[in-house]
């Protein structure tokens, strides 16, 4: 986030590239011009999530992509823009509850918070396969999205640590005796 506010947008996109591994698009060219007062309503003690509300209503253009990812970031409000515990805002308390839709079967649902989603989202194929994902390409320094292949992989791999009632040892034991670390391409 800035320094001076919070970013539900900028925390969103990281929760979900980061936690989910979405794909997230680059707006329209003439997107942030086009929405212009529509996404920030002109009260200044409006909450995050009631500048959302607001946006829903004015800018539902933009909510149809924005709604994937600053519901995330409202589940973080409770932290301000340098990470200190608040429950208020503007003396307004904090809703931090998350509603997800549309970003997957074994992840969409409510959640308190953004928190409660990441603890979740690490139980399910979705999140046990973006793990490995970023684990993988830590360990193998390579792009995750490099070839299919690494997609496979890592949806086995998350079967796996899921089956393995999440035990990172063993699943990254599994990971280093792979073809994939073992016979690595020699970068010239």
């Amino acid at each position: 986030s800035p320094d001076d506010r919070t970013s539900t947008t900028e925390r969103g996109v990281y929760v979900s590239t980061r936690f989910l591994c979405q794909s997230i698009p680059s707006a329209p060219a003439g997107a942030q011009e086009q929405a212009g007062g529509k996404i920030y309503a002109p009260n200044e003690d409006f909450t995050q999530r009631e500048h959302w509300e607001f946006a829903k209503k004015t800018a539902p253009e933009c909510t149809s992509c924005h709604g994937y990812f600053v519901p995330l970031g409202l589940g973080l409000e409770t932290f301000d823009a340098v990470g200190r515990y608040r429950s208020k805002e503007f003396g307004k308390d904090i809703d931090t509850s998350v509603e997800l839709e549309g970003i997957g079967a074994d992840v969409d649902g409510k959640y308190t918070d953004t928190v409660d989603l990441v603890a979740k989202v690490i139980a399910t194929e979705t999140g046990a396969a973006c793990f490995l994902r970023h684990a993988r390409g830590f360990l193998l320094a390579e792009q995750p999205e490099a070839d299919g292949h690494s997609s496979c992989r890592n949806k086995a791999l998350g079967r796996f640590l899921l089956e393995n009632k999440i035990d990172l040892r063993a699943t990254l034991l599994e990971m280093v005796a792979s073809p994939a670390f073992v016979l690595r391409k020699r970068e010239n």
